[in-house]
């Protein structure tokens, strides 16, 4: 009787800037109990010497050197260059335990309309190793298993390297849209896509550690939020959203946070603008007030803050 191979996993680092870190992730990917692991780490016009340190692992891995293009079209061009049955994706800081993809296969047998397996997650301290407190303790990534698309619409709580989706599933729902505003929500739109038609599976157990470090890319939240309500509003139209409770008030604090971050860069009419549209939404004394301050003079308003 033949044995049956086991799946492939391809795991797709998009690399920029990564020298430091880079190789940790590698590293972690080379070291699962699972075998069958294809890395491939995708060089998107690093200025530093990355790619002499993915030059390092010779033909352990798969390397894409690129002009820098984001890291969405970074992540499609290692799905181009996949072959596995699965896609993991690993960004450049982070790092696995060794028994990650394992684990998640183990989850994908359940049920074959199961598309994404994801993990929880620690939050390591890149310079002492210690443990640090999740960014958002608010949210709830074990809620994210089944049919969640409309839990996924009140927010992301899934970390990229988390993440394992079948290459099927990327075959039938498309890859990251590297289209967006900013570069920086295609994760969570790919999600978005896949939970119409796919469950999520979740690995109670930490397998993904999150290194925050000063280095840490950190993105314009400005456009950020601009994106994800872009992503949002493709989806459901503003009236939509104001018809359901939950729906309302995620909408309303998009809104309201956008403004102020619109507002901390002196965009001021722009920042007007949303907060209106906060209010419009969620009317209440906070919204409101925020909104009448905003028309005040700018110097008036940071005596105000301070």
């Amino acid at each position: 009787m033949t044995q049956q191979a086991e799946p492939k996993v391809s795991v797709i680092i998009p690399v920029y800037n990564g020298q430091a870190f880079v190789a940790d992730a590698i590293n972690s990917a080379l070291e699962q109990t699972h075998d069958a692991i294809e890395v491939i780490a995708v060089n998107d016009g690093s200025p530093d010497k990355s790619i002499e340190v993915l030059n390092q692992f010779e033909d352990r891995i798969k390397i894409v050197d690129q002009e820098n293009m984001g890291v969405a079209r970074a992540r499609n061009s290692g799905i181009e260059s996949a072959t596995g049955d699965f896609i993991a994706f690993l960004d450049q800081d982070d790092w696995w335990l060794p028994s990650k993809i394992q684990r998640q296969l183990e989850v994908f047998k359940l049920n074959d309309n199961i598309g994404l397996v994801h993990t929880a997650v620690t939050h390591m301290d890149g310079e002492t190793g210690k443990t640090l407190p999740p960014l958002n303790p608010n949210a709830k990534p074990a809620e994210m298993q089944g049919d969640c698309f409309e839990q996924l619409l009140l927010g992301n709580p899934l970390y990229n390297s988390s993440v394992v989706v079948r290459s099927s599933t990327i075959a039938d729902v498309g890859r990251c849209d590297p289209n967006l505003a900013g570069n920086t929500v295609a994760d969570y739109e790919l999600w978005l896509r896949i939970a119409t038609k796919y469950q999520f599976g979740f690995v109670e157990t930490e397998e993904t550690c999150y290194r925050m470090h000063p280095e840490q890319g950190m993105w314009d939240r400005r456009a950020m939020l601009q994106a994800e309500l872009a992503v949002l509003l493709n989806i459901k139209n503003e009236t939509a959203w104001k018809a359901e409770p939950k729906l309302r008030l995620r909408l309303g604090q998009l809104y309201d946070e956008l403004a102020v971050n619109l507002y901390d860069f002196d965009e001021f009419d722009q920042a007007r603008h949303y907060f209106k549209k906060a209010f419009d939404v969620c009317s209440n004394t906070r919204t409101g007030f925020r909104w009448l301050a905003s028309k005040l003079p700018p110097k008036l308003i940071g005596m105000l803050r301070n």
